[in-house]
């Protein structure tokens, strides 16, 4: 069915944009294939670049975590929010709610604002932080599959709990898809969730993988087609 071009454009200026923004963690730009990668298959976000637009010269705050994400929520330099390394597990220096996020700006113009996933912008009350500060204190409706202690020693499939320790690592309470839930397909079921719930106005997903950060787990089926590609080395470690 055709569309009026300017019944098209008028319908554009009226309607506030939703907005999806989808964080990987640790991952290189050099690691896609619209980057020219031969090795990895990422054919989704290679089709994103291909309809959309593709940076060639970007720019990050910092070189790692918490600076990064705390400049890009903010749009100040990490300097200037006083995170300038990725914060420990007993951090007290989170993020200050005396700074604006763009979830707040866009919760106060009419916004469902999510957050799923990483938020790594605190340290944690299990760790015995005494200021932990989360994404629903920064202007974030909900807050989904999001990490209550380190992520550093996580477990990737349900029920997230790394190897003897008490308690999950993640803020998960029930399982939600079949199987040896993965905790990749579990971040991407939350988020068309969330805006399959939101469809009807405007809504602003912060997507935050915790991928492909370590601990590296991946499905078996997954991890044998690599395998198949490239055999892998002689591991070094003697405990995994």
């Amino acid at each position: 069915m055709a569309v009026p071009i300017l019944s098209h454009c008028a319908e554009g200026r009226s309607r506030r944009p939703n907005i999806i923004l989808v964080l990987a963690d640790d991952l290189g730009w050099a690691e896609l294939g619209c980057y020219g990668n031969t090795f990895n298959e990422t054919p989704n976000l290679d089709k994103l670049a291909g309809q959309g637009m593709r940076f060639t010269e970007a720019y990050a705050a910092a070189p790692v975590c918490s600076p990064t994400r705390a400049a890009f929520l903010t749009g100040q330099y990490p300097a200037r929010v006083g995170i300038v390394d990725y914060l420990r597990p007993d951090d007290e220096n989170a993020l200050s709610t005396k700074h604006v996020t763009v979830a707040e700006v866009l919760k106060r113009n009419g916004y469902a604002t999510g957050m799923v996933g990483k938020w790594h912008l605190s340290g944690y009350t299990y760790h015995g932080s005494k200021n932990e500060i989360r994404a629903t204190d920064h202007g974030f409706d909900t807050e989904l599959v999001s990490e209550v202690k380190s992520v550093g020693n996580g477990a990737n499939f349900y029920p997230y709990v790394y190897r003897t320790q008490p308690v999950p690592w993640l803020n998960v309470k029930e399982k939600r898809l079949p199987g040896n839930e993965y905790l990749v397909d579990r971040v991407n079921f939350e988020a068309v969730h969330f805006i399959e719930r939101h469809k009807d106005q405007p809504f602003f997903l912060y997507l935050s993988h915790y991928a492909t950060h370590t601990i590296l787990n991946g499905t078996t089926e997954l991890v044998e087609k690599y395998r198949k590609k490239h055999p892998p080395g002689n591991s070094v470690r003697t405990n995994c």
